[in-house]
């Protein structure tokens, strides 16, 4: 499955053929990663992502999670997810990251508003959750543009190289993405 952002910006979903790809950009970009994700750690040979990509094929059909790489001019630079779905709720998380090299040019931002229009519409969610480390401001300013309202602080809830990291609660519901989507077509 391929969704498609831009003429050179797409979302493939993630599997076995990405795998050297996708662990170069990982290992490219550990310094950056590692800083706020704590399964970049365990990261260190293709074994583990190979493993990961297979959990991830599992959990795409068992509809617990759906999986892409970030496809940008042709190289992957990323991945976006929808993640911890839950089908009689209605809700699930999303969760990203971007290779160093290429932030600030909106890649993230384009990437989650499909994603968004993805979960609520083909998906049928009705509620989005996005964490992220209180000091990861460029992660917490997606989502504040996306128009994700903070609901709290989860004080201690992830440990990365060791040190908890308090998150900060995001949620978006379809009603609220409609609405910011019909604010943004009379903007213009």
């Amino acid at each position: 499955m391929n969704i498609v952002i831009a003429s050179d910006l797409h979302l493939a979903l993630t599997d076995k053929s990405q795998l050297e790809e996708l662990f170069m950009t990982i290992q490219e970009n550990r310094d950056h990663l590692i800083q706020y994700l704590s399964w970049v750690e365990g990261m260190t040979s293709l074994e583990p992502l190979a493993a990961y990509i297979d959990q991830c094929d599992y959990n795409y059909w068992a509809g617990t999670d759906i999986s892409f790489v970030i496809v940008y001019q042709e190289k992957i630079v990323g991945r976006i997810g929808l993640h911890y779905i839950n089908r009689h709720n209605r809700n699930g998380a999303i969760g990203y990251w971007l290779k160093k090299s290429v932030e600030g040019k909106g890649i993230i931002s384009a990437c989650c508003k499909k994603l968004i229009d993805y979960a609520f519409e083909k998906v049928g969610l009705e509620r989005l959750e996005l964490k992220a480390a209180v000091q990861n401001q460029r992660s917490r300013s997606v989502a504040e543009r996306m128009g994700f309202q903070q609901e709290g602080i989860m004080r201690n809830a992830e440990i990365v190289n060791g040190t908890f990291n308090d998150l900060v609660l995001y949620a978006m519901l379809k009603e609220d993405w409609e609405q910011a989507r019909r604010d943004e077509i009379h903007a213009i």
